[in-house]
């Protein structure tokens, strides 16, 4: 039997955050729903309904998954997770169910009450987290309210107007004794500061919320040792994005994927939405290979920057001068706000700004952005080799930026595959390879394995994402000549 496919056969699973901070009021709307779209975009891309058997996700008891894991304070942190053992990559850690779901159409009166409220007058945080706080107030009975109460959010130092202003509205919180008003608002302000510290995006419903027992205990990381999925009705799964140790903490990402691509800078002021400043491994690094700069000195190799220092450069191993540095610094706050506003459908514009920035940056987000935009206006118009010109070079960068397993890379490879089968005319559904000569053969075989190697690690052997690259590999490589 093929090498490569009993490596694959073999690959099969082995079932087995506390920040301070000012209060969740402290942000604006905006602000909330930058939170809720980061819960969502933070989720996995593998969705719920396409794992072929999910019988191998049965979700476990909180007791059961303490056995495989430990929380314990870790300083300036509060309460994190730690496996208690060695787990290989890809491997699953843990099942866990939803401890509530939110959905507006579970509680569609008082959603509706809710958006009217914020019709009449914008509420500082959207509809959906006082929904959430709401529900648990009212339906989610003694213990689950014991357990939300529990996890952590900022303290409450007083009610919001916005708070009262709900109450007001609500049958279920009317007509109560003093002493149990004030300790209904307490509540509420205390859960609605709570959800959207510890929720995740639902990955089939885009205004769904998920609470979980245990995943709450998960701190975030930029470089994070653990990815995640939705199966079934909201089930959690935690995989091992490298190797772990026992002891090792157990971290996932709380931005998305295109966020972990960016300088340390740019995911430090996404990250001010949870209020706390992340100082992991990757954010703490000399060298932020995210925003690199051509060297102002000999024009040939890159400076990086990090914090208030740039590196030598890796050709001319000269530091950039106090007036150089403050010279990418300025470019660099120019670009970003320029990308950031920038329609990426207008590609004659983005044409223009990326020109100019070839220019200026080397081994930089801004151009793995504009470079991502114009690699949509190629694959619209099916623009084959400006594709694969685009797409080798978002991958140099994100192997560099940010290496391990994302499914961002795992797409390009799988693409790359494509896009050579496209180009030579080759239809998989025929399954006849003698079209395709040796070399191409061997290039689509050696994206489809990097695709599938990444996927197997992301989201497992059973999910879709995987076994259509892994049927596509199989194909072509048993085809190629020995």
């Amino acid at each position: 039997m093929d090498t490569f496919v009993t490596t694959f056969e073999c690959m099969k699973i082995n079932a087995f955050n506390d920040a301070g901070g000012s209060t969740v009021f402290d942000s604006d709307t905006q602000q909330s729903n930058e939170l809720k779209n980061s819960a969502n975009s933070a989720c996995s891309d593998a969705s719920n309904d396409e794992c072929k058997d999910s019988s191998l996700f049965t979700p476990m008891e909180p007791s059961a998954i303490l056995k495989h894991v430990q929380v314990h304070p870790l300083s300036g942190k509060g309460n994190c997770m730690f496996t208690r053992r060695h787990v290989a990559a890809g491997d699953v850690i843990f099942v866990e169910a939803p401890l509530f779901v939110i959905l507006p159409d579970m509680y569609k009166e008082l959603w509706e009450v809710l958006t009217a409220i914020h019709a009449e007058q914008p509420l500082e945080l959207a509809p959906i987290w006082h929904l959430a706080a709401l529900a648990s107030l009212i339906f989610g009975g003694i213990e689950k309210r014991k357990k939300m109460l529990l996890k952590w959010a900022p303290e409450v130092k007083s009610i919001h107007p916005d708070i009262i202003r709900v109450a007001d509205r609500i049958g279920a919180l009317k007509n109560r004794n003093e002493n149990e008003h004030k300790q209904m608002l307490y509540e509420y302000q205390r859960l609605i500061q709570m959800w959207p510290c510890n929720a995740f995006g639902h990955s089939l419903h885009d205004e769904g919320l998920l609470l979980y027992e245990c995943m709450s205990y998960v701190s975030h990381s930029c470089d994070p040792s653990c990815c995640w999925h939705h199966v079934g009705d909201g089930n959690f799964v935690l995989r091992a994005r490298r190797y772990l140790n026992p002891g090792d903490e157990i971290t996932i990402s709380y931005l998305s994927e295109y966020d972990l691509l960016c300088s340390a800078d740019v995911r430090r002021d996404k990250l001010s939405n949870w209020a706390f400043v992340c100082e992991c491994e990757r954010c703490i690094l000399p060298i932020d290979y995210a925003r690199g700069f051509i060297c102002s000195n000999c024009q040939i190799g890159t400076v990086y920057i990090q914090n208030d220092e740039s590196s030598k450069c890796n050709s001319c191993h000269r530091k950039l001068s106090a007036e150089q540095f403050a010279e990418c610094l300025k470019f660099d706050e120019d670009y970003r706000n320029r990308v950031n506003s920038i329609n990426k459908n207008d590609y004659n514009d983005v044409i223009q700004v990326y020109e100019r920035a070839q220019d200026i940056f080397k081994q930089h987000w801004i151009i793995y952005t504009l470079e991502s935009y114009m690699y949509e206006h190629f694959a619209k118009n099916s623009l084959s080799d400006r594709i694969m010109q685009m797409q080798i070079s978002r991958i140099a960068y994100i192997e560099k930026a940010f290496g391990g397993a994302t499914y961002t890379a795992a797409f390009i490879f799988e693409e790359l595959g494509d896009v050579i089968a496209s180009s030579i005319g080759f239809d998989f559904e025929a399954k006849s390879t003698d079209v395709i000569e040796e070399y191409s053969k061997s290039m689509m075989a050696k994206y489809y394995y990097r695709s599938a190697a990444l996927l197997q690690v992301l989201c497992g052997s059973s999910h879709d994402y995987f076994l259509s690259v892994y049927n596509k590999m199989n194909l072509i490589r048993g085809s190629l000549r020995a």
